[in-house]
């Protein structure tokens, strides 16, 4: 069950109000004796488009800053993408798909290749919220079905259905309680013995002021919403508070001024900041999609002259110790 979140100032007190909505179930498709399958969210994002566009401002430091709000709810996309087409949109995801497996040099880690054998046509794979379905396309390119479903409803398929389970990129698409519930469907259908990993990155980072100040601003958001901007540190400690033994834990931090995938993740931040461009307005008080474009161009030299980007990939495996 998800929230919306609206926090309001009453005589310099904050206050906060989470209103539950009802969620709806997602059509959804599964073909017979598949070996991967890909699975992305519909409905959720559906639901956080319609209700973000329905809240009109949002309380940082102490101050109130007014959201614009769209001519017309006609003219968003249901899924809320953020870009205008969605061409960028799987630019984006392919872009970050590239940059992330030459960052970690492959698809997956050491250890998830030492426990899975990725040649035998039995083994099967999940891979949760897909995006384009680059990540399982690499490893899978035959037998790969997609199908569309709220991963907040729970996963639909049968336990212990998996070899190797992937997530990455949640912290912002689901609170801290679906991520949870998450993880146990994610043990549920594992099979004994079976792998999961996770990606995510670290949303706060180390800069100039301009850096450190939308960090704070991003952070102070997240936590309202009951998310963790830094929970990709703690991606071990997860597996391991939902049944799962960690077998691989790798942080990789690179500086944006000199590393050779630098200009591939500036590109990605570059077009992935459009979806906080509502949060942005609010923060700095902008009202036009020039100085939108001005503070953009600002924040991403100061990302590339002062700061770094942080990933964290993990991950676990489900022991299950045989009866005697």
């Amino acid at each position: 069950m998800g929230q919306n979140i609206s926090i309001t100032n009453h005589n310099g007190v904050l206050k906060i109000k989470r209103n539950r909505r009802k969620s709806q179930k997602a059509s959804s498709s599964k073909e017979n004796n598949i070996s991967a399958t890909s699975s992305t969210i519909s409905n959720f994002q559906k639901s956080k488009a319609e209700e973000s566009y329905q809240s009109s401002s949002i309380i940082v430091q102490d101050h109130e800053y007014i959201f614009p709000k769209p001519v017309s709810s006609a003219s968003l996309d249901l899924r809320d993408l953020p870009y205008d087409t969605l061409k960028s949109e799987d630019d984006r995801m392919n872009a970050n798909q590239f940059a992330l497996k030459a960052l970690f040099g492959g698809n997956y880690l050491e250890e998830v290749g030492n426990r899975i054998n990725f040649e035998s046509t039995d083994t099967k794979v999940l891979d949760i919220g897909c995006g384009s379905g680059g990540w399982v396309m690499c490893i899978r390119p035959a037998n790969v079905s997609f199908i569309q479903h709220d991963a907040t409803l729970g996963l639909p398929y049968e336990d212990n259905t998996f070899d190797l389970v992937h997530m990455r990129m949640f912290l912002i698409a689901f609170n801290k309680y679906q991520y949870a519930d998450c993880m146990k469907e994610v043990l549920r259908v594992t099979k004994p013995n079976g792998i999961v990993q996770l990606l995510e990155v670290e949303m706060v980072d180390d800069g100039d002021e301009l850096v450190k100040e939308f960090g704070a601003a991003v952070e102070k958001i997240m936590e309202a919403n009951d998310q963790d901007a830094l929970i990709a540190q703690k991606l071990s400690t997860i597996m391991s508070t939902y049944g799962f033994t960690p077998i691989q834990e790798v942080r990789k931090s690179f500086r944006l001024n000199n590393h050779p995938l630098a200009s591939e993740f500036l590109y990605i931040f570059d077009i992935s900041l459009d979806t906080l461009k509502r949060m942005v307005f609010a923060v700095y008080g902008l009202s036009t999609e020039e100085e939108y474009k001005h503070w953009k161009l600002k924040w991403l030299e100061s990302r590339k002259n002062s700061s770094a980007s942080t990933w964290w990939c993990a991950a676990g495996q489900k022991v299950v110790v045989a009866a005697n």
